[in-house]
């Protein structure tokens, strides 16, 4: 059975709060520590993916947009939509 990809939503932040206590606990993690509760939900938006199989959440990615200061890495405009 394929998951379901989808947004991350208020009430998915206690599943995902379990799932990393396990995975420190169990030491898969090393360096990574869980996350506080509210940065997760801080980190809410179009970013921020879960993976539902079931009705379970069993995996996530977030990530968000970054502009740097006083540095480009990539020049503007180098991302257009195509015509």
């Amino acid at each position: 059975m394929k998951p379901l990809i989808r947004t991350c939503e208020h009430n998915d932040i206690q599943a995902i709060c379990d799932m990393e206590k396990q995975w420190a606990q169990d030491e898969i993690t090393y360096g990574y520590v869980p996350d506080n509760p509210i940065e997760l939900i801080e980190s809410l938006g179009a970013y921020f993916l879960v993976a539902e199989l079931e009705g379970k959440i069993v995996g996530y990615i977030r990530g968000k947009i970054e502009t740097s200061k006083d540095i480009c890495i990539m020049p503007d405009g180098i991302f257009t939509d195509a015509q």
